[in-house]
C-alpha cells in the first residue's frame, strides 16, 4: 500500500490486508546474532538490550586472539560483574585485565567503587 502501513497478500480467491506495527522491535537481537555489533548497539531501545549486546560483542573479543584489550574496553562498558570479568581476565591475559582496572577506574562515578578497584 503506498498510503497506509499495510501490506496485501493476495490468492485467487481471497486478498489479505496485513498491519504491521513495532516491526523494529527485535532488530538488535537480529544485528547481534549477525555480530554487527554498532548497528545492534544503534538498533537498541533499552538499556538491557544495549547492556547485552556490548557483552556479547566483549565476549566475542575475548575468544579471539590479541583482542584482549578492545574486549577489556567492552567488559567495562557492560553490566557483567567484575568477579567474571577478572577471574576470566586471570588466565593469562595480564594486559587485558589491567586495561579493564584502568577503565572501570575511569568511569566509576562515586568514591567507594574507585576506592574498592584500587585496592
Amino acid at each position: 500500500d503506498l498510503y497506509g502501513e499495510k501490506l496485501w497478500l493476495c490468492s485467487e480467491r481471497h486478498a489479505f490486508g496485513l498491519h504491521t506495527e513495532k516491526e523494529d522491535r527485535n532488530v538488535w537481537a537480529l544485528l547481534l546474532r549477525l555480530e554487527q555489533f554498532d548497528d545492534a548497539l544503534s538498533a537498541c531501545k533499552r538499556p538491557s538490550q544495549r547492556m547485552r549486546v556490548l557483552a556479547t560483542h566483549a565476549d566475542c573479543l575475548f575468544r579471539k586472539p590479541g583482542m584482549e584489550i578492545q574486549a577489556a574496553r567492552k567488559f567495562a562498558e557492560s553490566t557483567v560483574p567484575f568477579e567474571h570479568v577478572a577471574l576470566r581476565f586471570l588466565g593469562g591475559k595480564k594486559a587485558g585485565l589491567l586495561e579493564y582496572l584502568r577503565c572501570r577506574l575511569k568511569n566509576a562515578d562515586d568514591q567507594v567503587t574507585r576506592s574498592l578497584l584500587s585496592v
